[in-house]
Formats: C-alpha cells, structure tokens, sequence
C-alpha cells in the first residue's frame, strides 16, 4: 500500500498548482463518485486538476489525463454541488494557490465578478467547499459537529491547526518530546505532525532509533532532529520534482524528496510530484475500466470502501491497545509513587539540596542512576511494582511538585488517556457497524452480478489489463497491438506508447485510428515484428475506420518507424488534433478485406474478449465468430455475442468497431 500524502508533498503540489495563475477554469466533472476533474485554460494549452476526494491531486496536460468525459457530464443531470461550482466559477481565471499551515487543504482563488476559493480538504473522506468573502456556499460534504460546521451560508472554519514541523523552536520540540509517552517515530509522527514516513525519515537521518522512548532523548538530540526537520523543509522548498520508491517489488511511498530510509532500494524520479502521482494511481488502468465494468452499485466500488474502513479498523484497534496500554503504564507508576512515598520524598529532597546548593549541572555528576534532565526539572527513579511482581518501573518525578502532586500528575494524565479510549471506542464501534453494512451490500451484490452474468447483462469482475484502455489486440506473433479511441488517446498512445523498434500503422482513410505495433507482448517481452503482424495491424486499421461504417469491401494502410511520425507542422501545414505528420517512405498494404474476428481469448488465465482480424483470433482460439460490415445493429450482434459467449454486452460492445455488422461464416 503506498504511503498517505504529508503536508511537505502538499506543499510542492501548491508549488505545481502556482502554474495555474491567470488560467480560466472551463468546466468541473465528477466522472464517478469521489474522482473530479477541473478543466484550466491556459496560455500553455489546456489542463486538468485531478482529485480523488481525501487522498490525492494533480495538475496535468489535459491530453495526458487517461479519462473521457461522457455526454451526461455536460446535461443539466449532474449532482448538485457540481451544479454549484460550475454556477460560481466558470470562466473564472485563477488568482493562487495556497496550502493553509502544515496541513492537507489545498485553497485555489478564483475571481469572476468577486473573490472565490475552492478549498480541498485532503483527509479522512476528503471534502471540497465553496466559499465566498468567507461564508461557504457549497460543499461536496455537509457536517454539523461542536466543533465545526460545513454547510451553505455558515462560515468557512478549517479543523483545528496543528503543529507546523517547519517553524517549531527548540524548546517547543524539547517540551512536545519530553511530555510523550511513545517513540520518537510515533512522537513525530503525531505530536510533531510529521506523518509516519517522514518521521521515519528523520530517524534515519539522524541515526536514532526510532523505538526510543521520545521522553529520554538528550537536547543534542533533539537538537539533531530539528536540524533534519529543516533540511527537510528546505528541500522541499526550494526543490522541484517528485519520487516514487519501490519495497519489495512495490510502490510504497510517494514524496516530495529522495527518501533516506529505503536506503539503496530502486527509486524512480519525475519532473514534478503530480506525474509521480498519476504514474501510481493510473485512471484507466486501475478505476476507470472496473467503475465501466461495474456500473453504480458495483461491488468493486464497495470493495474500495470496504478496504478503506477495514485500514481505518485497524488503526482504531491499535490506538485503542496503545491508550489501554498508556493507561495502565500510567496507573502502575501512580500507584508505585505512593507505594514507595518516603524513598520517592528522600530522593526528590537530595536532588533539591544538592541543586540548591551547587547548580544543576552538579546534580547531574552527582545523582548520574536518577537521569537528571535540568531543562525540566525532573529526574527518573527506578521504583518496584505496588503489584508485587518485582518489576521494577521507571518514573519521570518534577521535583517542583511535592509526591502527592507528581503521583496526580500521572492521575490526571490517565484521565486525559480514558476520554481518548472513549472516543475511539465509540469510533471503532461505528466502523465496525459500516464494515458489516457493506459486506452484506457486497455480498447481495456479488449474488446479482454473478446471477447476471449468464443473461450476457453483467459478469462478475475479473482482472483488467493496462491495455484495455486503448484499443487492442494480440497479433498471431505474440505482439500486443493498441488502437485509439479518439483525438487524446491518439496523442496519448504515441506518447507514451511509441518508441524506438516499434511501428506506427494507418489507415489510408481521414478521422482512422492511429495504431501501434510494440515490439514486445503485452508484459513487454521483446519480440520481433514479422511482416504477418504488419499486416494483421494494417488490416486491423482498416477495420476500425470509417471505412467500416461506409461498408466498403477493402481498404489499405501504410507502416512507418517511430522517428517517421511527429506532431510538428512544418511552414503552411497543419496538423489537426490528435493527428500526426509522417516524414519519408510510407510502407502500404492493399486490399485488405473488411472482416474481423470475435472470440475469448486466455490472457494470463483469464478469459478476455478479442475483436482482432481472423489470423491474429485463430491463433489463440478455435471458439470465434466472424463480423462483416453491415446495416444491421450493433447492438443486436453484440447481445448475441455476449450470450453465446457468457460475457457482459458492455465488454463485446468494447471491442467492436464503430458501424452497423451482421455475423457471418469464416
């Protein structure tokens, strides 16, 4: 699982977003539940802000954003808050961007007729508001609590700030430290706000181990850790970019900076931390495709919830061991304080008179077994259990404060920990209560998905593959073949797609598909590009043309080499969006007949529907049914093929190409 986004990635998202000042905001969608897309025009082309509620955002080429955004998402059938953003703010050129404190909440301001800020609160569940001069207008998330309330025409207060670890002073962080009662990387992590993986990364930076109670670290160490804090802030600060590290084979944490502690452990850099971002939360290849598959009570969107709650489960599980554990740590050395008044009151006397009489800095020398800490005036006594058990426990003692005082002390703390233990309690109580709520939702589900899938209407989920984004298909030679869909995964293919041995195939027919041939299967395997493979893509090209839908009986295409193809127009050309120049000779293919084949194809041991020409299908299996263009529906041949093949409509009506077909005989 990859590790949560910090304030310091927040802080070089800002950084990014800056980029956006004197953009126009076009338009907002909500492609599905909890995922939205801002469209900018800019004076560099046009850009998307992409936001998954409550855990990430990026600012991108628009081109690059692996999303379409379907006719409904421009209808007057939107959900309401989007109604409100688009009734605000269209057309509204962006002002800044800014991060309030050290937190998650990002704050973009608009101007139309009046100042507006678009505030994006990135934890928990996430929230995003609408405020004006203040006063909130809109929110994707109303809440009413004592302590803060989301809602129209109530004022906009963000939750309780917490520490900033970029301008704490060193006696704030000494106090903070020495009041702890965990480690030092849970005492970071929390007390100091540094989130979990930049805790770690100052341990390791600073060579302390991170199981070290917080409480006995000396001044040079603590003096140690805000130095690390800084050099971190400057960093990121004054750097750019982003890196995503690698544990075991996998993404375990995006950031801002190079991470120490994964020590010589692959790492891979990009130019700024939103392309970090998209590269590790891919839209097609891991949401887009299942919430198509799905629909909108799919059980994968309920696994996604489920998931969440049962991380937020554990956690309040932990927490709840950790304030027991507190507590009863606390209760002992309360209850050996009394237990033990008279040598407690003897020792607490020795150190005052010997600090009364030569300084602190003697006590120290003097007393070296009680771990004098003068900047606070306690020291540490090793007292036995009241339980008999003779352990022997270790309590911090102020000797400002008489016996009785530093035994409530540790009373009063206790009562601090138990309204904790409530409150988490309570909590985990209702997180349990939603768990089992979805898993029967889930399970009800499943049921209909799975009683579905043999009606052709809905098949249970199975494994998507990266390029089912595009179109595809697999050659009789092995190679992995991609098709777009339209103008943007035509750029985006060749972008990102085309490389130095592969090929880019066209068919000779305005508005085709630009396709390209990799030199590797779909796992990148090198392979060879036979001239069958050229040939098979060439048909392919042909085939999902207009001259498909045209009912033409043949048609021809030509292959060229990766440094063949550009998107730069010389003087007096142009070239049209999503299209491309080809420089130098041009490889055809004639008389390329109009058919294709259909069939389930085994794909990493999974069943997958392949719309390929007839050679590319043969190889693979000897279960396919031919297509010819045809004045007949498409979406009558394809319920027919979804049932003779026990698949989902929506997965046949993927791979077809565009036009009228009939099924006819090989």
């Amino acid at each position: 699982m990859i590790a949560q986004l910090s304030g310091f990635e927040v802080m070089r998202l800002v950084k990014e977003l800056r980029t956006l000042e004197g953009a126009f905001l076009q338009k907002i969608y909500e492609p599905w539940e909890g995922l939205f897309l801002l469209r900018f025009n800019t004076k560099a082309g046009k850009k998307a802000l992409v936001h998954k509620a409550g855990d990430w955002l990026y600012l991108a080429d628009e081109a690059d954003v692996d999303l379409d955004i379907t006719s409904d998402q421009d209808s007057t059938d939107v959900p309401a808050f989007i109604r409100v953003i688009r009734d605000h703010l269209s057309n509204a050129f962006v002002l800044g961007a800014r991060q309030l404190a050290f937190d998650r909440i990002i704050e973009l301001e608009f101007r139309r007729d009046v100042p507006y800020f678009l505030v994006f609160e990135m934890f928990g569940n996430g929230n995003i508001i609408l405020r004006r001069e203040g006063i909130i207008i809109g929110a994707l998330r109303t809440m009413a609590r004592r302590s803060r309330v989301i809602m129209g025409g109530k004022e906009y207060k963000p939750p309780p700030l917490r520490k900033d670890p970029r301008t704490i002073e060193l006696d704030e962080l000494a106090v903070l430290l020495k009041e702890s009662t965990a480690d030092i990387v849970r005492t970071l992590a929390t007390s100091i706000n540094l989130g979990g993986t930049y805790a770690e990364e100052v341990c390791q930076r600073t060579g302390l181990d991170k199981s070290l109670k917080a409480k006995d670290l000396g001044i040079e160490q603590i003096r140690s850790i805000q130095e690390v804090m800084r050099a971190i802030t400057t960093e990121v600060t004054d750097g750019t970019g982003g890196y995503v590290h690698f544990l075991d084979g996998k993404r375990a944490a995006i950031s801002a900076i190079r991470f120490q502690k994964f020590g010589d452990g692959p790492v891979e850099p990009f130019a700024d931390l939103g392309q970090a971002i998209r590269t590790c939360y891919p839209l097609v290849e891991e949401q887009e495709a299942d919430a198509k598959a799905s629909g909108t009570g799919p059980s994968h969107e309920l696994d996604a919830h489920i998931e969440r709650l049962a991380r937020q489960q554990k956690q309040q599980e932990e927490a709840l061991i950790r304030f027991q554990s507190e507590i009863d740590d606390a209760s002992a050395k309360s209850e050996a304080i009394y237990i033990n008044y008279k040598s407690v009151e003897k020792a607490m006397d020795k150190v005052r008179a010997a600090r009364d009489e030569k300084g602190w800095k003697e006590v120290g020398k003097a007393f070296p077994e009680l771990e004098v800490d003068p900047s606070q005036s306690t020291i540490r006594l090793e007292l036995p259990a009241s339980d008999g058990s003779g352990k022997m426990l270790k309590v911090t003692l102020d000797i400002r404060k008489d016996v009785n005082n530093n035994a409530r002390a540790y009373y009063e703390g206790i009562k601090v920990v138990r309204d904790k233990l409530k409150g988490a309690e309570a909590a985990l109580g209702r997180t349990r209560a939603e768990v089992e709520r979805l898993v029967e939702r889930r399970t009800r589900a499943v049921k209909a998905e799975d009683a579905e899938a043999s009606t052709g209407r809905r098949k249970a989920r199975r494994k998507r593959f990266w390029f089912e984004s595009y179109r595809w298909f697999i050659s009789a030679n092995g190679n992995i073949v991609l098709g777009g869909k339209d103008a943007n995964s035509n750029r985006r293919l060749v972008k990102r797609h085309l490389v130095e041995g592969d090929r880019y195939i066209h068919a000779d027919v305005h508005g085709a598909p630009s396709i390209v041939v990799k030199a590797a299967d779909h796992n990148g395997k090198p392979l060879d590009i036979p001239d069958g493979t050229l040939e098979e893509a060439c048909h392919y090209a042909v085939c999902f043309s207009k001259a498909w839908s045209g009912m033409l009986g043949s048609g021809e295409a030509y292959w060229v080499k990766p440094e063949q193809v550009s998107t730069t127009a010389q003087s007096g050309e142009f070239v049209p969006k999503g299209g491309f120049m080809i420089r130098g000779k041009r490889n055809y293919v004639r008389n390329l007949d109009m058919r294709l084949a259909v069939g389930l194809v085994r794909i990493e041991n999974v069943d997958v529907v392949m719309c390929a020409p007839i050679e590319s299908i043969k190889a693979r299996t000897d279960r396919y049914h031919v297509l010819v263009p045809s004045s007949s529906k498409k979406t009558d041949v394809s319920r027919a093929l979804a049932k003779e093949l026990g698949v989902p409509v929506e997965e046949v009506e993927a791979v077809l190409p565009p036009g009228g077909m009939e099924l006819t005989k090989a």
